[in-house]
């Protein structure tokens, strides 16, 4: 067991006023068999109106708006887990999983990503095999902001031979799927880079 320590920062400007702005801050850690929240503290700014919830996977999240005139907007989860008092994966609900294994038209393959799908060794989509695909995956491209927007697809993106993390995350989720792996594109921010 490891104890861990969490801190999300969001602080948003806007060059002019907003009114009525809704959020949703999927940043807030979960307790589950393999982690436990033991402290969690949770500031947002301005808001006239915050809750939490859960989606049907059981990530929890934040939800609200505030519907004065403001020009920024700023969020902060910290707090203390005890994380690795299970090891392995917990499904919710195995039924609900079987959609990640789908192609969507973000991460449908073209023939040549097929072909370098088949390159790669993956079988059961252990965690091993997963990094092997994400080497993969960065080694055939090259990080370049702007070469690629929010509606390019992993195809798109694999042919051009660059793009940013959310392409680097298509192409991988299309080769993993690919493969019959469930594999699930989720967003966050992580310190450093690779």
């Amino acid at each position: 067991m490891k104890l861990l320590s969490f801190h999300y920062h969001l602080k948003i400007r806007m060059d002019a006023f907003v009114n009525c702005h809704r959020f949703i801050l999927r940043c807030v850690p979960g307790s589950d068999d393999r982690q436990r929240i033991l402290k969690l503290d949770r500031y947002v700014f301005p808001f006239d109106y915050l809750r939490d919830s859960a989606d049907q996977w059981g990530n929890a999240y934040l939800y609200g708006r505030y519907r004065g005139q403001h020009t920024s907007f700023e969020a902060n989860v910290c707090g203390q887990a005890v994380a690795g008092l299970r090891s392995g994966t917990t499904s919710v609900n195995p039924a609900r999983e079987e959609i990640f294994r789908c192609a969507t038209p973000l991460t449908q393959p073209s023939e040549r990503l097929k072909q370098f799908a088949d390159r790669l060794s993956v079988r059961s989509g252990a965690p091993e095999e997963a990094g092997a695909v994400m080497h993969a995956v960065h080694e055939a491209l090259t990080y370049t902001p702007g070469a690629t927007n929010t509606k390019t697809s992993a195809a798109e993106a694999f042919d051009l031979g660059c793009g940013v993390c959310q392409d680097y995350s298509h192409i991988m989720l299309a080769v993993l799927r690919s493969h019959g792996v469930i594999a699930r594109y989720v967003a966050g921010m992580m310190l450093g880079e690779g």
